[in-house]
């Protein structure tokens, strides 16, 4: 009996000791912690440190989502973020048990206001040959011309309207650069990529009088998404919504001028009557990308011409 106890408290040792060992290596590859995304969808990477399973919280404290133990010391999931600022909870159990403990915090740009970014949030860059090492066992990282890509970023394909790249998983069209050891950039200007398939447009944009200031800095994907969208033409956000959220002073809902009845113009919850079938938005009456009247109107707004007579009978 005397000898059963020192081996039983060996062993309490030995465990305490693994678990130890569980709580200082146990971490939360990405997302990167005050990471700045552009995409909602991301990858959760975490290294269990000795432990059999993960479970996570987004954003507040419903019951978490368990992850279990994959092949070798590295577990991925998937995580649809909520624009603006993320919070998420990610904790290692073993045996039943919590042994470790992570919180993060991520926030996802989609035309935000730059006063509500906080300051020390950064875009971060996972694929490095150096981050990429622990993942090989399972992974493999580009020359299939993006198949490979979809095992993490399946995600970024999971909206009604996807861009044709994605429909062929042909990420490497666009992310084919490595500069600093960041492997998969995506030049900027977007335009440097979009114009290979919409040349014939950006040419045409580019021929107006007056161009708007995304179309003009070739910076596409500030309202569309290159990957895919629950709107069509890939917009990032509602047509209007998109446009207040860099014209703010025309949020308010008075635009333009006030009719007979005393109301200001309609932005929005009306049919469009140039197309009824689609709902009235900004761009009813303005060209998002160029035009050769003022305002991006699509034509003339001179008292002689009969733009409002496009829609209202006087």
């Amino acid at each position: 009996m005397r000898a059963f106890v020192p081996a039983l408290a060996l062993l309490l040792i030995l465990a305490a000791a693994q678990l130890a060992g569980a709580v200082d290596k146990f971490a939360v590859l990405y997302p990167a912690d005050k990471g700045l995304y552009e995409e909602e969808a991301v990858s959760l990477v975490v290294r269990l440190g000795g432990a059999d399973e993960v479970s996570y919280k987004l954003n507040g404290p419903k019951k978490g989502i368990i992850l279990k133990k994959g092949k070798g010391d590295y577990l991925c999931g998937s995580l649809r973020l909520n624009r603006g600022l993320n919070r998420i909870s990610v904790t290692a159990m073993r045996g039943g048990k919590e042994v470790a403990s992570k919180e993060i915090s991520v926030f996802v740009d989609v035309n935000t206001e730059p006063d509500l970014i906080p300051d020390d949030f950064t875009p971060p860059n996972f694929h490095t040959r150096q981050n990429e090492a622990p993942c090989t066992a399972c992974h493999k990282f580009g020359g299939d011309y993006g198949e490979s890509c979809f095992v993490c970023h399946k995600g970024l394909a999971d909206n009604e309207y996807v861009h044709w790249p994605i429909t062929i998983k042909g990420c490497l069209i666009c992310h084919n650069t490595e500069s600093n050891g960041l492997k998969y950039q995506a030049l900027r200007p977007a335009v440097r990529y979009c114009k290979f398939c919409h040349g014939d447009k950006i040419a045409a944009w580019e021929k107006n009088y007056y161009r708007h200031g995304p179309t003009q800095a070739g910076d596409c994907t500030m309202c569309h998404d290159p990957h895919s969208s629950e709107r069509q033409y890939f917009l990032r956000l509602q047509t209007t919504d998109l446009c207040v959220s860099c014209h703010q002073d025309k949020a308010n809902g008075e635009h333009i001028v006030r009719g007979f009845s005393g109301k200001w113009h309609p932005v929005r919850g009306k049919p469009d009557p140039r197309d009824p079938s689609k709902e009235l938005t900004c761009a009813s009456c303005h060209n998002p990308h160029g035009s050769n009247f003022k305002h991006l109107l699509f034509m003339s707004s001179d008292p002689n011409k009969p733009f409002c007579t496009k829609c209202h009978m006087f």
